[in-house]
């Protein structure tokens, strides 16, 4: 009927290589450049070929509207756990606007990457760049990252964690710091 409730995921568009998500359209096999440009936004040099292999990355155009009501398309990146429709978004050609930081619409905030925990060792980071940055660095399994700025952990978090040895790291500022310490 048209409702706009769909929320899982839609089938894969096999003639044009990507895969559907409510307004992010992302492409199954993004191009060198794209990562490239991820590595610059990390402040990361070097081969990008561990990037390639990270299961949340995506890189994509998201279709979203203003607070005003008008449509726009961004080319984005960002790390996205479908099963739990938790995510964040960055423009890859204009990081560090306002504008460019993007929650999918209808998503929810909160902790991403239960669903990718593997091994007995993990991180938690507060965002989507500090956690590539880490996994750049192939110190840790895997990881968790917080799509807002508090790591305040909840129930579901404390479940998942648990019987793991926890790494906290957190940005050296006083909402890192009080993060860390709850």
């Amino acid at each position: 009927m048209n409702l706009g409730l769909w929320t899982e995921l839609k089938p894969k568009n096999a003639e044009n290589g990507t895969k559907n998500y409510k307004g992010l359209k992302v492409n199954l096999e993004p191009d060198d450049e794209a990562y490239d440009l991820i590595l610059k936004q990390l402040g990361l040099v070097g081969d990008s070929s561990w990037l390639k292999h990270e299961s949340m990355l995506v890189v994509g155009q998201y279709f979203g509207r203003g607070s005003r009501g008008q449509k726009f398309c961004h080319t984005v990146w960002g790390l996205i756990e479908p099963e739990r429709q938790i995510g964040r978004l960055r423009g890859i050609y204009k990081p560090f606007s306002s504008i460019r930081k993007l929650s999918i619409r209808g998503w929810k905030n909160g902790f991403c990457g239960l669903s990718e925990l593997i091994g007995g060792w993990v991180f938690l980071c507060e965002g989507e760049k500090d956690f590539l940055a880490l996994k750049a660095a192939e110190r840790w399994d895997s990881g968790l990252f917080a799509t807002t700025a508090s790591i305040g952990l909840s129930l579901d978090v404390l479940y998942a964690l648990e019987g793991r040895h926890v790494t906290i790291c957190a940005q050296v500022d006083r909402q890192g710091i009080i993060a860390a310490k709850t």
